[in-house]
């Protein structure tokens, strides 16, 4: 059974990266068409080992480097709580798996 739900996690994670990637190919086009010289803003967030490097220009980039920071800060809090969840209520990985 749980092998299954693996799975179809890994699915939905594929699925959804490849969504973001489409919707931002997409939205970068529709942009780039109506935008007047000076009307682009760009924010963004990354972590390279220790280091968090944050970066953006435009009147809106404030906002979008820190809904940058709160995403990334979600998705490191899910990554050590989520299993804690999984295995407090008895999911334990397949077998061969360390």
């Amino acid at each position: 059974m749980y092998p299954d739900i693996l799975l179809i996690i890994i699915v939905i994670g594929v699925v959804m990266v490849l969504l973001g990637m489409f919707l931002v190919f997409i939205s970068m086009f529709k942009s780039v068409r109506r935008a007047e010289p000076g009307d682009v803003s760009v924010g963004g967030f990354m972590i390279v080992g220790p280091i968090p490097i944050a970066f953006g220009w435009g009147r809106s980039a404030i906002p979008l480097i820190v809904i940058g920071i709160v995403l990334t800060i979600i998705a490191i809090l899910l990554t050590f709580i989520l299993p804690e969840m999984l295995f407090k209520h008895g999911w334990r990985p397949p077998s061969g798996v360390d």
